[in-house]
């Protein structure tokens, strides 16, 4: 398995304002998760009038075009505290079809590996997507979702593995995964 390298529901300035807010919503016990971030994942999607958002935790996201842009925030990290990656990224939806009633969640809304970072940050994917970018649409009078972004460090020895791993690939279910 992958260590946990960084876990972020959007962008904060600081390490532990991201983990209350994580620890307040109740990410970590909904999603079966050791939640202790070292790096901060900043995440920005892309508006239909074209402009760009950047998450930040706790704040509603108003409906995006997708799909998004990744990076390690230079503020928190060096790259060469990471190192070069391999990563892995999941988003995943915790509340679906409603926070009340998770009945389908897990939602994986995205999955990839093969994530090196460049200089500057941004994250690029190497590999083709495990799980293809599904954009955040809750149902119509659906209260919020708590959209979950993972960053994961991966090791050398799973970067080829990973892929022909089974427990999830492309042609498993997006719902109940976790």
């Amino acid at each position: 398995v992958l260590s946990l390298l960084s876990c972020v529901y959007g962008q904060e300035n600081c390490l532990s304002d991201v983990k209350s807010v994580f620890n307040e919503a109740n990410i970590p016990a909904d999603i079966g998760i050791n939640f202790d971030p070292t790096v901060l994942l900043e995440v920005s999607f892309s508006q239909f009038d074209g402009s760009v958002i950047m998450l930040k935790a706790g704040v509603q996201l108003p409906p995006t075009a997708g799909p998004p842009v990744f990076s390690i925030s230079s503020d928190t990290v060096t790259v060469d505290a990471v190192g070069p990656g391999s990563f892995v990224i999941a988003a995943v939806d915790p509340d679906a079809p409603n926070p009340q009633q998770p009945a389908i969640a897990q939602v994986r809304h995205f999955s990839g590996s093969g994530f090196t970072q460049e200089t500057g940050g941004a994250l690029v994917n190497s590999t083709a997507a495990i799980s293809e970018f599904m954009r955040l649409t809750p149902p119509a009078g659906s209260d919020a979702h708590r959209y979950v972004f993972l960053l994961f460090n991966q090791p050398a020895e799973f970067l080829t593995r990973f892929n022909d791993q089974t427990l999830v690939n492309s042609s498993s279910p997006v719902e109940h995964f976790g």
